[in-house]
């Protein structure tokens, strides 16, 4: 007795050849939305803005007094860095020691209503090292 569903008279092999298909056709019909997503922005940027922006490199400068002893501070540091590793990690890592020693100098301090141990001072320092 014959069935009249496809699906039934289909080897594995054709069945996963029009799965793949499918995913092609979505696949193509989801870029092509995607570009006429693009095209319908509104333009952000110039042609020439872009180009500065391609050919920009970042160099660090310093105008303050400590910059020149800080550079080489931080050059030095880097070295123990792994390269895995962003520098918006390493900032972030140290707004959050600092943003913590804040919130422990409000605790001790009752709000900063009182006077604080000498000991924070030092830890609020090797914290701003950091």
């Amino acid at each position: 007795m014959a069935t009249s569903n496809k699906n039934f008279d289909k080897s594995p092999s054709a069945l996963l050849r029009n799965n793949v298909r499918q995913l092609k056709e979505q696949t193509q019909k989801l870029q092509t939305n995607a570009k006429d997503a693009v095209r319908r922005m509104p333009v952000v940027l110039t042609e020439q803005q872009l180009k500065r922006l391609k050919d920009h490199k970042y160099a660090s400068e310093g105008i303050t007094l400590f910059d020149p002893f800080m550079q080489k501070f931080w050059k030095w540091l880097v070295e123990f860095c792994p390269l895995w590793v962003a520098p918006n990690l390493v900032t972030i890592t140290g707004l959050a020691l600092n943003i913590g020693t804040s919130v422990l100098l409000m605790i001790e301090t009752n709000g900063a209503k009182e006077q604080v141990f000498c000991f924070y001072f030092s830890k609020i320092i090797i914290n701003d090292l950091y």
